[in-house]
């Protein structure tokens, strides 16, 4: 007997909490939706859609990052609109570096087909930071050469990072002058992604791929030089 009321109020405490049973329509219905707003945050399904020539209205379907706009913001503040056009269009303020490496990770073979629509060949870094930063949701213009890409960090209030021992997930990381590409220039950038033991190796993402370890000071390649932290 006892066995049997506990199985019914099981039932009944299951049905409730996620049927809503014995509710108003209006309740079921509400419980429906908030259940499928948790689905709807699929960043694999997010990537069909813009294969599949969805544009923006992807990110508002299935985009697990806040959704942004600039260009509506500006069309918003340009109509009167005033702060809500901020609230509305703008997820800067929830954007965060760690989210970022992940979103460039994550979505490596999209950021790869966005950088080959402007850029071919080698050096192509900064290509990809920029275009990894700027697919994110960050207000930054896809650009071919890292200085370029540094003048736009440094512009948009990006902190300056010259302590290589303390670097966080998300950071820009900028390596030594390059006295073969473009003279004067940083030879490499790529996402900090986060320390292998010792601190003295780092797992990166950058145009080499989505997920590899770099010597930070030496090795075969340019030493990294300073970074840059939002």
């Amino acid at each position: 007997m006892i066995k049997t009321m506990k199985a019914v109020y099981m039932t009944w405490a299951v049905c409730f909490l996620i049927l809503g049973c014995g509710g108003s329509e209006e309740e079921v219905q509400k419980n429906s939706y908030s259940l499928d707003s948790l689905r709807s945050c699929n960043e694999e399904r997010l990537n069909i859609c813009f294969d599949n020539g969805g544009g923006t209205a992807c990110y508002e379907k299935w985009s697990c990052q806040p959704y942004c706009n600039l260009k509506q913001m500006e069309v918003c503040i340009k109509n009167g609109g005033g702060s809500a056009c901020k609230a509305k269009w703008s997820c800067l303020d929830g954007l965060r570096g760690d989210r970022m490496a992940e979103f460039y990770r994550n979505n490596y073979s999209r950021i790869q087909k966005e950088v080959a629509t402007f850029h071919t060949g080698s050096y192509g870094c900064a290509a990809y930071a920029s275009t990894a930063l700027k697919l994110y949701g960050f207000p930054i213009k896809q650009v071919k050469v890292t200085n370029q890409l540094e003048n736009q960090l440094k512009e948009k209030g990006w902190k300056k990072i010259t302590d290589l021992t303390k670097l966080q997930k998300g950071d820009v990381v900028f390596t030594s002058k390059s006295t073969s590409n473009i003279p004067g220039t940083w030879s490499h950038v790529y996402v900090f992604q986060g320390y292998l033991s010792g601190r003295r190796y780092a797992y990166v993402t950058d145009n080499y791929g989505k997920y590899g370890q770099r010597n930070i000071y030496a090795g075969s390649r340019s030493p990294s030089v300073i970074a840059y932290r939002y």
